[in-house]
Order: C-alpha cells, then structure tokens, then sequence
C-alpha cells in the first residue's frame, strides 16, 4: 500500500470510530421506541386520603 494512502486511511479512522459510536447509540435509542409494556405506580386512597391496602386496579383501552 502507498504510504501516502495509509496516512489519508489513518487520518480519516476518528471519523469513523465517531460515526459508528453514532449509529449504534442511535440504533439502540430507535429499538428501545418499540416497547408495548409500561409502568403505572400510585396510591389508592379513600375519601378520607388513607390509603387503602391490598386494592386491585383494572387499567382499560377504550378508543
């Protein structure tokens, strides 16, 4: 290989390392956008605001 043309690939390897660090950090954000599951957390509480223990949620989709 020409000298001159080692020095151009090994200037140019930042770059790449740079974009490479880009894609796999943007592809793990993209695929992390495709979960179907969450989280709801809170207190049931009476009219008093005691809370109330042992109370079953239903959570519901209606469109």
């Amino acid at each position: 290989m020409n000298p001159a043309n080692t020095k151009a690939v090994l200037a140019l390897r930042p770059f790449g390392l740079i974009i490479l660090t880009l894609v796999a950090g943007l592809t793990c954000t993209i695929l992390g956008q495709n979960a179907n599951t969450g989280e709801i957390r809170g207190v049931v509480t009476d009219m008093s605001g005691a809370a109330m223990p042992g109370v079953n949620v239903t959570i519901r989709h209606r469109k």
